[in-house]
């Protein structure tokens, strides 16, 4: 009794395409970097407000040692509001309304352009041109550029979250 097989092993080719694993491959990816950066978002600024506010860590108080600045608070809460559009695309949710996140993406965009280029001169001031300034800018474009990346998918590449958008 011959085996039987499948007609695409019979030709000697790859299996059929699975766009349906292929999604939620990437979606898990998503979820993955969303949740991770949460995490080191919410470390850091845990350290942060009990060097301020509870004056612990004394070894690094001199480092967080002037109050917050009103540049300070808007940059906490434009760390954290992308991140719900990446969110909203990892989960494949509709969160508000495509229109503000087209915003917020264009608002992120031109915060991380200012950012890369207002960070990058300090560090190679610090660093010079060496291993160090290019390793830091590497974990600066690790963190922010799939953050970028996300809100363009969901604010732009959506159609199957958006389709059921009232306008």
């Amino acid at each position: 009794m011959a085996k039987k097989r499948h007609a695409w092993t019979a030709q000697r080719t790859a299996p059929p395409f699975n766009s349906t694993v292929m999604r939620q491959n990437k979606m898990a990816l998503w979820k993955i970097y969303f949740w991770l950066v949460i995490s080191i978002y919410l470390a850091t600024y845990a350290v942060e407000i009990s060097v301020r506010v509870f004056e612990l860590f004394p070894s690094i108080q001199d480092a967080f040692s002037e109050p917050y600045e009103t540049i300070e608070l808007i940059e906490v809460v434009f760390s954290f509001v992308p991140l719900i559009a990446v969110f909203g695309y990892a989960y494949e949710k509709m969160i508000f309304n495509r229109i503000l996140w087209q915003i917020v993406f264009a608002i992120n965009f031109c915060l991380m352009i200012s950012i890369y280029f207002s960070s990058y001169k300090p560090l190679l001031l610090e660093f010079g041109v060496s291993i160090p300034s290019f390793g830091m800018l590497a974990l600066i474009l690790f963190f922010t550029v799939p953050e970028v990346i996300g809100n363009y998918l969901y604010a732009f590449k959506s159609n199957h979250i958006w389709s059921n958008e009232i306008a």
